[in-house]
């Protein structure tokens, strides 16, 4: 004898196609050592900081941010300072 669905309330009904995974979303950037060079490299071409950080994929707002965290920060300072310096 076949049950049915109202005989087993508990019983959830299968979807006829396989559920999808949710999206996943990207993960947040970072300020790699690598980003860090090439935001020098584009600060000392562009001389603005947003434009500059934005060549990285990063903001203006997460440049200054880092600038001044007193851990994360020291040699992405020192990258800063090269960056905005005029060598004759």
């Amino acid at each position: 004898m076949r049950m049915t669905q109202a005989k087993h309330p508990a019983r959830k009904s299968m979807p006829d196609s396989p559920a999808t995974p949710a999206p996943r979303s990207a993960p947040p950037l970072t300020w790699t050592i690598e980003r860090q060079f090439d935001f020098a490299a584009a600060l000392a071409i562009t001389c603005n900081v947003e434009q500059a950080a934005a060549a990285v994929g990063m903001t203006r707002q997460s440049a200054y941010a880092l600038r001044k965290d007193p851990e994360k920060g020291e040699y992405f300072q020192m990258l800063w300072e090269m960056g905005t310096s005029k060598n004759p």
